[in-house]
Formats: structure tokens, sequence, C-alpha cells
């Protein structure tokens, strides 16, 4: 793993993914087709698509509504040419959104590739694609597109293509490709778009976004709609202002001035940036364009549905959880009353699912909800902590889906940093934690290895679960302890209403005994220094007490402050899993999940444990116990995220909250998902090389320079266009024809 990697957030799913050499055969290459008597060139191009590229990519022609006759010659030429053949029989106003989703759902490959079979690049297009996916790590960062610019060749060029030699065709691409970008508009191309429909990504991530949007059929906006919806989700560029405007037309004399950071066709050169630095290009080939066609007659050219598509997520995105055109065999219903917690929910449309969302907790949402579950409509149930005060009006939903047989998955914030996790129940109440004793845990080296690494990284004590100070800072404020004499214990505090330590806990000791008892057993023990951290969140600094008793600013850096100490005592705190990780002796009051085989000791009281540490019974736990714990936990309980930390402030403490969230790594049910984001390694913004090499203007005053998008059509003007001006239009073009 590279240094740069080490410091991401994608350093679980680099670690826990492995590298992966990609082929041209993981790539399925989606081509969607109707062929009619008006396009001979469809059947044209498809007899000679295989022999054109080598190595070759699986090959998927889905034939959306093809007559019988047509249907039959595409039929022959996949099964001569080793071309996997999808028909769909929908005789309705050709749809690529459709099509493509179809071809995707029946991909069996990581990678897929959509493109038309109007483009073609250089022979060896497939295998350069599967380098670079290798070289990129799109095995463990998922969210990368490489969109593609696409060259319009004239009608004269794309004659050139058709007759030079096939063993020629790669060198009269690769000419064109340079000439293309320094000549006028002709002869060589009517145009250049930086951006076009031709696409590398991820199975996993095109079943994320939720694929195209199937409302449109025809001549339309389905790729931009796409485009947009990818940015939303992969947050890798800043989105530039009038995102649904139209403006910027690569075809037009305004591409070729300074254009500001506005429309989503900035948006496109921007993110396609990548994929032509790489070298990549799609060449259109030229072919008439008949009339009467209803693919062309039928277009969203006014862009009305395209604005209708993005307003549902533009102000609002959230509501991207509840977009998805792809058909999934699988229901989970979730629990979203947080309107950020849908990011904890999508990766499950990888896995199958559709995501039904309960957003309030009205009595009709709750209502509806319970009606699902019973008819049987409701394959997950999802919440996160049902527990929460926030949540108590969903807990009886909670019990219900469990009384009726769903599948209950509970969300919950894991105790190492950046991690969440996925089960049937809160930590303290898991089965799987209460029973980790008495199960083997085949391990393998591959997963013991990963544990070190977390544990090495989270010793180094700059991954912290809270906005913690530096490591080096908090050790040089308590330098004194590491050169005092005698016993030194950290004791780390909980928050007064964490369910922690108010749930599920043993009948022994409660919270506010354990806390009210430090400063009684410190003066009882003067031989041992107590060292005191209240919760970061809290408001409050523990209140202090006789000489031997150290408190902590509550912002210190918990790892220094473990490792000035000699052990840990902590009432289920998480801190405790942190203490076992650097090998000190730890001992918890309550029901500390984490606390098994032989990795900590149970006290009864606080008294009780530092008896047993100042009575030398405070081992230190056996480092193969707590190894093996990490790389279980890791590797089959715990995901992995990253956010964008906020605070919600309440009288006596802080919460803390998150936005933007994304699962890096999901570990639920033996699936190991990696889900690297790769705006975790960049992203697109003024300071940026793309901005000033594109001159996209990104973080430009423009004083009110940039152009407004053209006013949405009104009903008299639409009704012009439609009923007039396009049948008149038509009528000469046959007249010409």
């Amino acid at each position: 793993m590279f240094p740069h990697q080490q410091r991401s957030p994608n350093f679980a799913p680099c670690l826990l993914s492995g590298d992966r050499v990609y082929d041209s055969k993981d790539i399925t290459a989606v081509i969607s087709i109707r062929a009619h008597a008006n396009n001979p060139w469809v059947i044209e191009r498809l007899e000679i698509l295989a022999a054109h590229f080598e190595p070759a990519p699986v090959f998927l022609i889905v034939d959306f509504g093809s007559a019988p006759e047509y249907s039959e010659r595409i039929r022959r030429i996949c099964q001569r040419d080793g071309l996997t053949y999808l028909p769909i029989a929908d005789p309705g106003v050709f749809s690529l959104s459709i099509a493509r989703n179809q071809g995707a759902n029946a991909a069996q490959t990581d990678l897929l590739y959509f493109t038309d079979i109007d483009f073609f690049s250089k022979p060896g297009h497939y295998d350069d694609l599967a380098r670079h996916a290798s070289d990129h790590d799109f095995r463990a960062v998922r969210d990368i597109v490489i969109n593609l610019p696409a060259y319009h060749l004239t009608e004269d060029s794309s004659c050139g293509f058709s007759e030079a030699l096939p063993a020629d065709r790669h060198k009269y691409l690769e000419q064109l490709g340079v000439i293309a970008t320094e000549s006028v508009y002709p002869p060589v191309t009517d145009f250049i778009a930086p951006y076009s429909n031709n696409f590398l990504c991820t199975r996993d991530f095109f079943q994320i976004v939720g694929g195209y949007d199937s409302r449109f059929r025809g001549h339309g906006s389905e790729d931009f709609e796409l485009m947009i919806r990818m940015a939303f989700y992969t947050k890798h560029a800043l989105l530039p202002g009038q995102l649904d405007a139209d403006i910027h037309k690569p075809a037009s004399t305004a591409f070729l001035g300074p254009r500001p950071y506005a429309g989503f066709r900035r948006l496109g050169e921007a993110v396609s940036f990548r994929g032509e630095s790489a070298g990549f290009k799609a060449f259109h080939l030229w072919h008439p364009c008949p009339p009467g066609d209803p693919w062309r007659d039928s277009n969203d050219w006014s862009r009305n549905t395209f604005r209708g598509a993005v307003s549902q997520y533009l102000e609002a995105p959230e509501n991207l959880a509840m977009i998805d055109h792809i058909p999934r065999a699988k229901t989970a219903l979730c629990v979203c009353k947080d309107k950020e917690h849908y990011g904890y929910f999508l990766p499950f449309r990888a896995l199958g699912y559709k995501l039904e969302l309960i957003t309030d907790e009205s009595g009709a949402s709750l209502e509806a909800a319970r009606k699902l579950i019973a008819a049987g409509g409701a394959d997950l149930f999802m919440i996160f902590n049902p527990y929460m005060k926030s949540h108590s009006a969903f807990h009886g939903l909670f019990l219900f889906a469990r009384e009726c047989g769903v599948e209950v998955v509970v969300v919950e914030r894991g105790a190492l940093p950046s991690t969440i996790y996925y089960a049937p129940d809160v930590s303290y109440n898991d089965p799987d934690f209460l029973n980790y004793d008495s199960h083997s845990h085949h391990l393998d080296a591959k997963a013991l290895a990963a544990a070190d690494e977390i544990c090495l990284k989270i010793r180094s004590g700059g991954w912290t679960l809270e906005n913690l100070s530096g490591y080096e800072e908090t050790r040089k404020a308590h330098a004194d302890l590491a050169t005092g004499g005698g016993m030194r214990i950290f004791i780390p505090l909980q928050l007064a209403d964490d369910m922690a330590v108010t749930q599920f806990v043993s009948p022994t000791q409660s919270y506010q005994e354990f806390e009210a008892s430090v400063c009684g057993t410190a003066l009882a023990h003067p031989e041992i220094v107590f060292v005191v951290k209240a919760h970061p969140l809290n408001r409050d600094s523990f209140a202090g007490g006789p000489e031997n008793l150290v408190v902590c600013d509550n912002a210190e850096n918990v790892h220094a402050v473990i490792d000035a100490c000699d052990a840990t005592v902590c009432y289920n705190s998480g801190v405790g899993l942190l203490a076992l990780i650097h090998g000190k002796p730890t001992v918890t009051i309550g029901n500390a999940f984490y606390n098994v085989a032989a990795t900590g000791k149970r006290a009864a009281s606080f008294g009780d444990a530092v008896r047993l540490l100042a009575g030398g019974g405070g081992e230190p736990p056996a480092a193969g116990a707590v190894r093996n714990l990490i790389a279980w936990i890791v590797t089959r309980k715990y995901s992995f995220f990253t956010a964008t930390d906020f605070f919600r402030e309440f009288k006596d403490r802080r919460s803390h909250a998150y936005k933007d969230i994304m699962v890096t790594h999901l570990n639920w049910n033996d699936v190991s998902l990696p889900l690297g984001r790769v705006s975790a390694l960049s992203s697109i913004t003024e300071k940026s090389y793309v901005n000033g090499r594109l001159g996209l203007m990104i973080g430009v005053d423009l004083n009110g320079c940039a152009p407004a998008p053209a006013p949405p059509r009104g009903p008299l003007k639409s009704f012009f266009i439609n009923h007039f001006k396009k049948p008149w239009r038509r009528y000469i073009s046959r007249l010409k024809a």
C-alpha cells in the first residue's frame, strides 16, 4: 500500500480488498441497438465490431425492440462472433436508459463500459481501460468514472475509417485524434465534445447510483442527468452554478472563448478530464439521420424532462436514496429520520436491495411501514440505533419487524476510528459478541495481517474517533507521568446518558456510582496516580480531587494518555478496546462487548478494579487474543466510512454527527464489499490543476457575467414548437429527401 493510501480514508478498503489485475475480459461493453430499414449502418457496424477490437471485452448487445427479421440477423452475428445477445421486447420509442439498465443487470463482470454502435476507438482500447483500472485500484476505489471525449467525425472522415484496411485503422484514428484538436471544424470533425455517453465504471457503483432514469425515451438528456447524479455521489468535483442549465455547448462558438463555471456541460468538462488526460478517445462515425425517426422526433432537446429529473435532488441530495431505476428482487425498509443517514443504506443497493425510506414518525408513515412488513414486502428492516431518544417512535416498528421474521439490521457507530457496524442489535446485545468465546473463528493470514496494519495505525495516535489534539502535543503535556514513580491508571469517562452506561449493563455498580467513587478511591490509594479524562463531547471537565489525581483536558489525544499510563479502568467505554490494542492491562465494569477471551479483566466496581491492579492481578492482554479479536472485528463485523463532522449543541454536551456519509468498506453477513471513494484521494476545486488547465473559473467572482440559462418554455411556446414548427421541419426534410 502506498503512503497516500495509508493516509486517506481509503485505508481500509485498500487494505482489505488487496490488489487485482484486470484484463479486457473483466469489462462488459454494453451496446444498445434497434435495427430497422432506415439505419442499415447499425448492422454494418455490428458486423465489424468483434474483428476491430483485440483483445476484446465481453460484448453485450442489447437488442431493444428490433423487428423479428432484424433481431434474427443480430442474433446470428452475435452467435458467430461470440457476442452476448440480450433481446428486450419493447416496441415503444427507443430508450437508451432502459436498455443500458437491463444490460448492466445482465452483466457478470466487475467493470462496465457503456458505448454505442456509432462509436469506435483504437483496437487495444479495452486492454488499455483494463490496465488503467488495475493501476488506479478500481478493485478498492469503486466510484471512479472514466468518461471519454467524443470526436464526432465528418462524413468524409468516417468514410476514411471504413475504407482503411483493418490493420491501418489504429493508425488512422490516432492521427485524427491529434489533427482534430488543432483543426477548425470541419473537415476532420463536426465538433469534439470533452464528455460523452462512453464511460467506464464499476458495476457496484452503477447499482448504488440507481442506473439511468428510465423516464427518458427518444433522443434525450439521460446521460447528462446520470453524470450529474454520479457527481453528487462521488463528491469528486465542486458543483457549478446553474447546474441544470444547458450552456457552453462544444459545437458552438461560445465554447472557444472564456466560459464561467456554470451549467452541467462545465461539470462534464471537469469530471471527464481524467479520461482525456489518460489518452482515451471515442470516435463517433457519421451516419445519415432519416426524417421521421421516432427516436429523434421524441426528444428532450428542450431539457424539460431533464430539469424535472435533476430537480428531485438538486437542493435535497438526501432524495438520491429514493431515486432508483434498476429492477431489484429484494427490499430494505430503512428508517431515515435524520436525512444525513441515507448514506449508511446506499451500499445495500450493490447487494440487490431496493431502498424504501421512512423519513418521518407520523402515524401515516408508521402505519404504511407496518403494513409493508405484515404483507411480507420487506426483506430487511434497517435503523440507526433504535434505542436513541430520537428514534423512540420507531422502536415498536423495530420490534414488530423482528416478530414478523424480517431480518433486522441495526446501524451503530463502531468503537474503532471511522467505523460503523451493521448487526442484529447494538454491540452490547449482539449475539456475535455475547457468544464470541463459544465460537471458533477461522481467521486466515490475510485477516491477521489486516489487523496488524490497523492496530499499527491506531497506535500511531493520529487516527481517533473524535477530533482530538495531536499525539506529540498531549505527550509533552503529560511528560511528568513518564518520570514519576508508582502505578498510573487511566480512567476514561462516559457521557451520563450514553446507551453504553444506561442499557444492557451488567447488574454491578452503576455508572453514576462508578464516576462518584473515583475521588474516594484515589484518596484510599495515594501510591497510585489516577489520570481522568472526560468524554470529548462533554462540556465540563472532571471536577478534580486529591493530589494523586490528574485531570486531562477533554480534547487531549487519548492514545498519548493511554501510552503514558500503566493500565486502564473504564465503564463500557470504547477507549477500553483502544487500550487493549496498545497492550495495556484493562479492567472493565459493566458489559464491555470487547472484553472476551484473554483480552481484559472484569470487576464489579471501580474500587475492585483498582485493588485488582494494585495487587498485581492486571496482566497485559494476551497479544494473540487481541490480534484475533481485531482481525474478526475489521474483517467480519465493522464497516468503514468517511464523512464530514459537525456537532449538535445541547445544554450539557455536544453530539457528534455526520453529513456527506460515504461507506468505504461494507462488512455484513459474510459479505466483504470494498467501496473506496475517489474523493478520499483527490477532488477538483479552485486550487486544482484541472481548474487552471481547463479554465473552469471555479471560485472566480463572475460579477454577474455568467450567462443565464434559456428560460423554460411556456405552454404557448411549447405548443407552437411541438405542433407547428417540428412537423413543418419534418415535412421540408421529407421533400428534400
